[in-house]
């Protein structure tokens, strides 16, 4: 009975192995055999036709399957997979083990761009693969810069922007659009390298401020392939020193020789016509001269000073020069519509003084006072107001011996001031209004050009000497200093910067 059941179970086992045996899909052989031994043909089921760009890795894995002589599929197979031709890379799998489908598979990774042939072997079995890496882009090397700096808003001196494309292997890659990115200024945003992989652009127009005036190019996709090259640009000045002269005439200047604004006319940049606000009052121009906006958008238009919710939206410069971190203040006659600011501190804030020293009206003091701040370099913002041509004017007339004598005073202050400046300041002389216009000999306030029409100065680093300032306007004072200081001006700002008496 024993032997029996034995003898039982050895005939089940062995019909269980038989029945295994013939199962579809599943190929075994002599204890001694290994499984690429049964392996007679390597056919690709995977991965054939995809579009691999070099550098990359191919977008699917490559899969073979391995079969015997009667087709079925060959389980823990090793499949070796080889490399030939110009084009490949790395394989991530150069072995592997059929799963139970009889499946293997690699990927092909840092693809090398070129012709090439993958090779799949197991046992006596091999296939071939034709692949074709695409070229792709790379990296982008930039022409080395001159290394000149320019100044907000101008053509740059060092303006030609020339960049290579190389693909993943190194070589250039001709006939590929190339991105640029930077100052709004560029002559191109895109242009199509050429033979050698070149494009370029121009920046015709610097960046609005200072800083480091990166240029970017790119390829869209590709994130290896984006760089940038710098055009720094640089402040026009460290420090900005504005000079109100109230009430003085465009043609003080041919009709009073003042040596000293004569001389700024001859050193710096010159605006024999430029023109203020209508009204042409002390308050609305000078909140216009700080404000860059004319009294329809800040809403004064007369000397009484009322705080407005418009002047609550103003970007004075002085307040923009203490959000940049720099140290203001403001010296202002005590007589006339600013003697207010004192006590209006709505107002003074509005106007953007948060530093204000009122003075005697009279020039050779608010001089004086002033002296020892234009001595600390480190007040970036200054502003003086020299009352005495407005005071002769209403006085006496602006055609009288008084006007031409408080004109000459106001011109040794302007003197002292310029004296005491150094080489990295810029200083403007301008004027809130002329007089003797259509109201009359000792008034001002209409749109005559008597009363409207001003002289405006510029003198200091990067000014070209006798240049012509041309038609400015009050509106320019503010986004000309905030620029010559770096910053780009507040877009509210209805003037502009006078960029061109610069070089």
């Amino acid at each position: 009975m024993k032997g029996r059941g034995v003898g039982r179970a050895a005939g089940l086992s062995l019909a269980v192995l038989l029945f295994l045996a013939c199962s579809e899909g599943l190929t075994t052989g002599p204890p001694d055999q290994v499984p690429e031994d049964l392996v007679t043909q390597i056919r690709f089921v995977e991965g054939t036709g995809q579009e691999i760009l070099g550098g990359r890795r191919s977008p699917a894995p490559i899969r073979v399957q391995a079969v015997d002589g009667r087709g079925r599929s060959v389980a823990g197979a090793i499949v070796e997979f080889r490399l030939t031709g110009r084009g490949g890379g790395i394989l991530s799998q150069p072995r592997a083990l059929t799963d139970s489908a009889g499946v293997a598979s690699t990927y092909l990774l840092e693809a090398r761009s070129g012709p090439a042939m993958l090779l799949a072997r197991s046992g006596g079995a091999a296939a071939g693969l034709g692949l074709v890496v695409t070229r792709a882009p790379g990296t982008i090397v930039f022409e080395e810069a001159a290394g000149a700096v320019g100044l907000p808003s101008k053509v740059h001196p060092d303006s030609v922007v020339r960049a290579q494309l190389l693909d993943t292997d190194g070589l250039p890659m001709p006939r590929v659009p190339v991105f640029f990115a930077g100052p709004p200024g560029l002559s191109r945003f895109v242009d199509t390298t050429d033979a050698r992989g070149w494009a370029s652009t121009v920046v015709r127009r610097a960046a609005a401020s200072a800083g480091e005036g990166r240029v970017f190019a790119f390829v869209p996709g590709f994130p290896d392939a984006t760089a940038f090259t710098r055009r720094p640009v640089e402040a026009a000045a460290k420090r900005v020193v504005l000079v109100s002269v109230d009430g003085l005439r465009a043609d003080a200047l041919e009709r009073y020789t003042p040596p000293n604004l004569t001389q700024l006319a001859v050193e710096g940049a010159f605006s024999r016509r430029a023109r203020t606000v209508v009204p042409s009052l002390t308050a609305p121009a000078h909140l216009s001269l700080f404000s860059g906006v004319p009294p329809e958008t800040h809403g004064i238009y007369g000397d009484d000073i009322e705080y407005t919710e418009a002047m609550a939206r103003l970007e004075p410069l002085f307040r923009v020069g203490v959000r940049h971190g720099l140290s203001t203040r403001a010296f202002v006659a005590r007589s006339g519509p600013l003697e207010t600011l004192e006590t209006a501190l709505q107002c003074k804030l509005a106007f953007g003084l948060d530093s204000l020293s009122l003075v005697e009206p009279d020039a050779a003091i608010v001089a004086e006072e002033a002296l020892p701040t234009l001595a600390d370099s480190e007040t970036r913002m200054v502003f003086v107001h020299i009352p005495d041509p407005d005071l002769a004017g209403h006085a006496f007339g602006w055609s009288s011996s008084e006007y031409r004598d408080a004109v000459l005073r106001a011109d040794a202050a302007v003197g002292e001031l310029r004296d005491a400046l150094d080489e990295e300041t810029l200083l403007l002389v301008v004027s809130d209004h002329g007089g003797g216009g259509s109201f009359g000999s000792h008034q001002h306030g209409s749109a005559s050009d008597e009363d409207v029409l001003i002289p405006m100065l510029l003198w200091g680093p990067r000014v070209v000497p006798g240049s012509d300032a041309g038609e400015a306007s009050i509106l320019d004072v503010a986004p000309t200093l905030l620029w010559a200081l770096g910053f780009a001006p507040p877009s509210s700002y209805e003037g502009r910067p006078l960029v061109d008496v610069f070089r």
